[in-house]
């Protein structure tokens, strides 16, 4: 599978390239059949997956075994907003695709961080969008460790609030960082 910069994923073609893959864990596990049926839970187990855009995570049951996305244990959404930002990469339809994929497909996830940062120019980011993308968050409930966390300054209370807290309480944490604090991960 290949993940490009803009979200897209697909297939890798059947013919390696072997100068290209070189020391890729992915060209080990296709060297071999048994490797490869011994191994790929540990890709999916024990590895942090990281995406940039909640589209990349809508085309996974496209490119991945459905029992595999099961197998997934950590996922990191990883945004960085701009003020050149386009409204596609913030269309709430994409990002109720991605929490789609996450409720269906991915029952044994055990850690999801969604980060949301700014570039060095800054972002105007419209609460609204922020509170819609919030309040879908809270459907994913199955997640025993659960971040929301901004890199820049800002009220969280207040956002919160404007969500609606449900009863049963939020099923994810928090956290606000400075633009520059990269705080350790956990897992």
């Amino acid at each position: 599978m290949v993940a490009f910069r803009d979200g897209t994923v697909q297939r890798e073609n059947k013919k390696w390239e072997w100068h290209r893959r070189s020391g890729s864990i992915t060209g080990l596990l296709r060297s071999c059949r048994t490797v490869y049926s011994e191994a790929i839970g540990i890709l999916y187990t024990k590895n942090i997956l990281q995406v940039r855009q909640a589209r990349t995570i809508v085309e996974f049951p496209l490119v991945m075994r459905h029992h595999r996305l099961a197998t997934i244990r950590k996922l990191h959404l990883d945004t960085r907003l701009s003020p050149n930002w386009d409204i596609e990469h913030w269309s709430i339809n994409k990002w109720n695709g991605a929490l789609h994929v996450v409720k269906t497909y991915m029952q044994g996830l055990q850690h999801f961080r969604v980060s949301f940062g700014v570039t060095h120019e800054g972002a105007a980011v419209h609460d609204e969008e922020l509170v819609a993308l919030i309040r879908n968050l809270s459907y994913v409930k199955h997640v025993r460790d659960f971040v929301i966390e901004f890199h820049w300054w800002r009220e969280v209370d207040e956002l919160l609030v404007r969500v609606g807290r449900p009863p049963e309480g939020f099923p994810f944490r928090v956290e606000v960082h400075d633009i520059l604090d990269q705080p350790g991960r956990p897992w």
